[in-house]
C-alpha cells in the first residue's frame, strides 16, 4: 500500500435548507487535514426563495480560507433565514451546492475520512452527484 494518497472528485447536492447547507459543510471541512491541501471549492447557490443570497463561495487552497469562507457563509445564511411561505410571505429559501477537492499528501485513513464526513453528513434526498476517488500519489 502506498504512503500518501490524492483525494479528488464532485458532489451536488440540491434543496436543502440554511440549516442542511451549515450541518453539511462544517464536518467535511472538518476531516480535511490542514497539511493535506491541494484545493477545494464549495458554491453554494440560492435555488428559490426571495431574500436570498445568490451564491456564496467556500473556497481556498489551505484549510484557513476554507474555514474563513464557511464563517462567511454562516454569517450570510444566518441573516436570511428562509421563513415558511404563507399568503404573506415568500416561499422557504432553498440552496444547492456543487464542489469539488483535489487534496494531496493525504494518509489513506484521512482520504477516507473526508469521503466518510461528506457522505454520512448529505441529507436524504438531496445528493444528485458524488464521484469522489482515493487513490495513491505518483512516486
Amino acid at each position: 500500500m502506498a504512503d500518501r494518497y490524492v483525494l479528488t472528485g464532485p458532489i451536488g447536492l440540491e434543496g436543502l435548507a440554511a440549516e442542511q447547507v451549515l450541518t453539511f459543510l462544517a464536518p467535511v471541512l472538518e476531516a480535511i487535514p490542514a497539511d493535506s491541501m491541494g484545493t477545494a471549492s464549495f458554491r453554494v447557490l440560492a435555488q428559490g426563495g426571495a431574500g436570498a443570497p445568490q451564491s456564496q463561495q467556500v473556497q481556498g487552497a489551505n484549510i484557513a480560507a476554507l474555514k474563513a469562507g464557511f464563517e462567511e457563509l454562516k454569517a450570510a445564511l444566518q441573516a436570511k433565514p428562509g421563513e415558511v411561505g404563507t399568503s404573506t410571505t415568500p416561499p422557504p429559501i432553498v440552496y444547492g451546492i456543487r464542489g469539488a477537492v483535489n487534496l494531496v499528501n493525504l494518509a489513506y485513513h484521512d482520504g477516507v475520512a473526508v469521503i466518510e464526513a461528506a457522505m454520512h453528513n448529505v441529507p436524504d434526498g438531496t445528493l444528485t452527484l458524488a464521484a469522489m476517488v482515493c487513490y495513491p500519489e505518483a512516486a
